[in-house]
């Protein structure tokens, strides 16, 4: 089984966790409003999260020359993934993630391929 995702617009890497005064930790609002876009498209595929180990392939498409750490694409986009697509991302037993350059901020889009084992 494979499973391909396009998920339009810029990506957002995980955001740092900010903390309050009071010391309580919160994830930024970008954050969460991205990986909840993800989820929403996940919802449009998925009639229930796959529960066997994955293998999942990244392409980042974004503009700009500090485009920021692809690791942390990929961890914000895993989240969005959950539970919707995935149940646990401790099911990904191989991952894969390119950064592509693009000239126009209309092509900026995240691609997702999961394939089962």
């Amino acid at each position: 089984m494979t499973y391909c995702l396009i998920i339009p617009g810029r990506p957002v890497p995980k955001g740092r966790p900010r903390f309050t005064r009071t010391g309580h930790a919160y994830t930024p609002r970008t954050t969460k409003v991205y990986e909840q876009k993800i989820r929403d498209i996940c919802t449009e595929h998925f009639d229930e999260p796959i529960t066997e180990a994955v293998s999942v392939d990244f392409k980042f498409y974004l503009t700009g020359k500090r485009p920021g750490d692809l690791d942390n694409y990929c961890k914000g986009t895993l989240d969005g993934l959950q539970p919707s697509a995935l149940a646990d991302d401790s099911q990904v037993y191989r991952l894969t993630a390119e950064r592509i350059a693009v000239t126009k901020a209309s092509e900026q889009r995240t691609e997702v391929i999961i394939r089962g084992s």
